[in-house]
């Protein structure tokens, strides 16, 4: 008998194994944990993406790509998925828009979420989104663009309804935190040793008890902070 949800699982696990090798620190997730980065970096083994994960993905990539799609029809798209660089560390903005008013060119970030999230938006500012989109925009300083706004802006979109929240980011804020991680990085990447883990964990770790735990760092099986919680009688993790 068949299965759609088999064949769409299938599907999307044969898409992301095909896909070109990724760099193992990049603007979009620069924000990580530094322990997490190098891990990644030295070639670590990850934990698998589930089939559940991999399904978020591409439904977050069919709802930014339906909005930008929209933008570009309008001609209000200057730029779109262009890879930029800072520091040696890359990425791919999403897009820069132009104003056909005034003709200010502002960068822009998709992130679709959850209606749950999408309503608390303004209370705190995603720091890896701000320090991801941040980074781009001081890529694009090269290109020496007139009229590009100092505000970029990360643009929720609801998956329940499609709404729209835009918000600013001062990259000015941020240039800092972003040039100390990236010198963190520059400091232990061609060390043998790792970065000390973080000093307390959180839900980027994992979180739960029991058969509840759940694993959210793919990296996390190599990490002593994962170590310290077996030896005080955690659950190993499936």
């Amino acid at each position: 008998m068949i299965s759609i949800q088999n064949e769409i699982d299938t599907y999307l696990a044969e898409q992301r194994d095909n896909q070109p090798p990724r760099s193992a620190i990049s603007a979009s997730n620069l924000g990580s944990c530094i322990r997490k980065l190098l891990l990644a970096h030295k070639g670590y083994e990850p934990i698998p993406f589930e089939a559940r994960t991999l399904r978020v993905f591409e439904a977050g990539n069919l709802f930014e790509d339906f909005a930008l799609n929209i933008l570009e029809k309008k001609n209000m798209i200057a730029y779109r998925q262009l890879a930029v660089e800072y520091r040696g560390i890359t990425g791919t903005l999403d897009a820069v828009l132009i104003d056909p008013d005034t003709g200010e060119l502002i960068l822009i970030d998709t992130k679709s979420v959850h209606s749950k999230k999408f309503h608390y938006l303004n209370a705190k500012l995603d720091e890896n989104y701000a320090m991801q989109l941040s980074l781009y925009w001081l890529g694009l300083q090269e290109l020496k663009l007139e009229k590009l706004s100092k505000i970029p802006r990360l643009a929720y979109i609801s998956k329940d309804d499609l709404c729209i929240k835009e918000i600013g980011v001062p990259v000015n804020g941020w240039k800092a935190k972003i040039d100390t991680k990236i010198d963190l990085i520059e400091k232990w990447k061609d060390k043998e040793e790792l970065p000390p883990p973080k000093e307390e964990r959180n839900w980027e770790c994992f979180s739960g008890k029991g058969s509840a735990t759940k694993a959210w760092c793919r990296h996390i099986l190599s990490c002593s902070r994962y170590q310290e919680y077996l030896a005080n009688g955690g659950k190993e993790l499936e």
